[in-house]
């Protein structure tokens, strides 16, 4: 029988926000924010931006069952993208539903304007990857964070980056979120002078969180063991995935990439497993739910709340590494 693995983790992060404190838990946990006084359940004690964020990706396609999450969001701040005919599209995105959306016609546009939303403003990436954005300020922000590195507008199919987010795609789209981490952290390392040895003040910086390598820190499918079939498999996934993601980025950062992948796919997989221990799932309520349910057939939905839930709905991941968006 395998010993459970301890999580690592410690001080060294960010200054904990006014009104609360980081220090240890009960073992295992490792270390934890806690307030520094009584308060009454569902007070809020602070609030930030988030850090890294990503909509869970069977959140944003058509996907053919009973209960489906579709709905366009910002790539950036994944607020929603408040635009009718924007949203049929992403929900009815199907060859099939075309003829669907031909006979709306312009009614889509008259029910943003019958909701008080005027013309929705929608930005995309200038280097049509497709991603969307509710302003050009997230669209530039999300570019200067990250995006300049993981845009897969210009490139061809067999880039390391496509093959890349196909694979995360296929297995775990908590890849994509870690894909985030390192370009932040290239970007970051470099605008303050690039190098070796600042990746590695910021890699240790972020191991401050809890963390563990992820065959550790991950879950086995119900009735599943955690068995030397399912740590091969495990293995196998994380290291195909760092090998593709560190072949994309190198040619941008050579001296930093190799500082992260120093250990080969070591890293990677702590940053993976440090997302296993710190997410939080929420899903959030679409305002233009409000809209749709006003006008679409009783006989297509059967309940308003199936229509919110399942249609309109955002599935987010937080995490106490600031704000973390996934399934």
């Amino acid at each position: 029988m395998t010993a459970p693995v301890v999580p690592q983790g410690g001080p060294g992060g960010p200054p904990a926000p006014a009104g609360c404190e980081v220090r240890a838990a009960l073992p295992p946990k490792g270390f934890g924010l806690f307030a520094l006084a009584s308060c009454n359940a569902y007070t809020e004690l602070f609030s930030e931006e988030p850090l890294f964020a990503l909509q869970h990706s069977g959140n944003r396609r058509v996907v053919l069952v009973k209960r489906v999450h579709l709905v366009a969001a910002c790539a950036r701040c994944c607020g929603f993208i408040h635009s009718i005919p924007l949203q049929l599209e992403v929900i009815f995105g199907e060859g099939r539903f075309a003829s669907l959306l031909a006979e709306l016609g312009d009614l889509p546009k008259q029910w943003q304007e019958s909701a008080g939303g005027g013309q929705a403003f929608v930005a995309r990436c200038t280097q049509g990857c497709g991603e969307m954005y509710c302003s050009e300020a997230c669209r530039d922000a999300h570019f200067q964070q990250c995006h300049n590195l993981l845009c897969v507008g210009p490139l061809q199919a067999e880039d390391p980056l496509v093959r890349f987010k196909h694979h995360a795609l296929e297995h775990a789209d908590t890849l994509l979120l870690a894909a985030q981490v390192f370009a932040f952290l290239i970007n970051r390392v470099k605008a303050s002078g690039g190098g070796a040895e600042a990746m590695h003040r910021m890699m240790q910086e972020l191991m401050c969180f809890c963390h563990a390598p992820f065959r550790d820190a991950c879950r086995a499918p119900p009735g599943r063991a955690k068995d030397a079939e399912f740590y091969a498999h495990t293995d196998q996934l994380v290291n195909e995935a760092a090998a593709l993601l560190k072949a994309a980025l190198e040619p941008h950062a050579p001296a930093e990439v190799s500082a992260l992948f120093q250990a080969g796919p070591a890293f990677f997989s702590e940053v993976l497993g440090l997302f296993e221990y710190n997410n939080i799932d929420l899903e959030v309520s679409s305002p233009v739910g409000n809209v749709l349910l006003q006008r679409v057939s009783g006989s297509v939905i059967s309940t308003p709340h199936e229509t919110n839930d399942s249609w309109c709905g955002l599935v987010l991941r937080t995490s106490v590494f600031h704000t973390v968006v996934s399934q």
